[in-house]
């Protein structure tokens, strides 16, 4: 008899501890839910239809909020998407709300390295700390490196703007090369008249005969 109490005493108690997860899962599942509707609430201020002058009015007098709360709930609407609150919305709003300070690509990182359900806020704060660290590093290398490439863009576009300098120089000096070798081309050819050489011609074939007649009477008087 006893050990059918303990049986049914055991048996209530798992089915209270299955229902009490299935409240807790409800609860994490509705999350996204709630923080929708209150963005909702806020954007469409609705709330006037209640009776209040402004949403944090309403926040706090019908949902027991501060302003502060109301508005963490928005901030997970609006920077998280309802695939990913619902499988980890029983990590808390603390850690929901670090990671809303996250771009799309390091959550996926974070998610992929760190377990959210065990890892608590401190760490998970120091993962993120140097998540973006890490990003902030890799932005500096990027700029640093686009920075060398404008660099060697500048290097070139000096160097270019000096060539087409010289090419300029080039093209300059044969084109005046050009107009001098036209100009000369269009002088007239002067002509050098020849001298006439028929009495130069003769004096010298007098000049012959005298030292021909000379050296004969010179050869005779010898003789």
């Amino acid at each position: 008899m006893s050990e059918e109490i303990m049986l049914t005493e055991k048996q209530q108690a798992e089915a209270l501890h299955k229902q009490i997860t299935g409240f807790g899962e409800v609860i994490y599942q509705s999350l996204y839910g709630m923080c929708s509707a209150i963005k909702q609430m806020r954007d469409s201020k609705l709330y006037k239809a209640l009776g209040h002058s402004s949403f944090e009015e309403y926040a706090e007098e019908k949902l027991g909020m501060s302003r502060s709360q109301a508005y963490n709930y928005i901030t997970i609407a609006e920077k998280l998407t309802e695939d990913f609150v619902q499988p980890v919305g029983q990590i808390g709003m603390r850690k929901l709300l670090m990671l809303t300070a996250l771009t799309d690509e390091q959550r996926e990182e974070i998610t992929g390295t760190v377990d959210l359900s065990t890892v608590t806020v401190k760490q998970l704060q120091q993962e993120i700390y140097d998540l973006k660290a890490k990003a902030l590093d890799d932005r500096q290398d990027s700029l640093k490196q686009l920075q060398e490439k404008q660099d060697q863009i500048g290097a070139l576009m000096d160097e270019r703007t000096a060539a087409r300098k010289k090419i300029k120089a080039l093209e300059t000096q044969v084109n005046e090369q050009a107009d001098q070798i036209k100009e000369l081309e269009s002088r007239p050819i002067d002509v050098v008249p020849v001298p006439d050489q028929s009495h130069e011609v003769q004096n010298l074939q007098d000049a012959m005969r005298r030292i021909n007649a000379e050296q004969e009477a010179y050869n005779a008087k010898v003789e």
